[in-house]
């Protein structure tokens, strides 16, 4: 399955290098927390046996960026 998610920047976003565990967090924290499934699918995965199988991929961010002092800087405009 794949989620297309476009956003629009009220200021500069300034994101590390490797931003994806920062993509990652996002998703657990929108997950609702009184159901304890972010957890279990963080630390746990799904799967059976030694196979257990992590939630999330990522491709790399699109847009408008510029890369300065190992930094993403991504803008609207």
């Amino acid at each position: 399955m794949q989620v297309l998610i476009r956003h629009s920047l009220p200021e500069k976003l300034v994101l590390p290098i490797g931003y994806h565990h920062i993509l990652q967090a996002i998703i657990y924290q929108s997950l609702n927390p009184s159901f304890g499934y972010s957890g279990y699918i963080h630390e746990t995965g799904i799967g059976e046996g030694e196979r257990r199988y992590k939630f999330f991929t990522f491709s790399l961010l699109q847009g408008k960026y510029e890369i300065r002092d190992r930094k993403i800087v991504f803008r609207d405009v």
